[in-house]
């Protein structure tokens, strides 16, 4: 799993992982996606870009939530 740090996701990926996110997935589901598209390879897009050496950068932010 070391390769999300060092490639960027694919594109299919990328898409995938928005949908779930506006849909309010739950992390068990989003982590078995994540999980198929890495055993399938398809989850970063080695092939096309050469490796990311830059420090890791923050794409998105999660709020947490208090819970009444």
């Amino acid at each position: 799993m070391d390769d999300i740090h060092h490639y960027p996701l694919s594109n299919e990926a990328e898409n995938t992982l928005k949908r779930m996110f506006r849909r309010k997935i739950s992390d068990k589901e989003i982590l078995n996606l994540v999980m198929e598209k890495y055993k399938n390879e398809t989850l970063v897009n080695k092939k096309e870009t050469k490796k990311m050496d830059e420090k890791p950068r923050i794409i998105r932010s999660m709020g947490l939530l208090k819970k009444s």
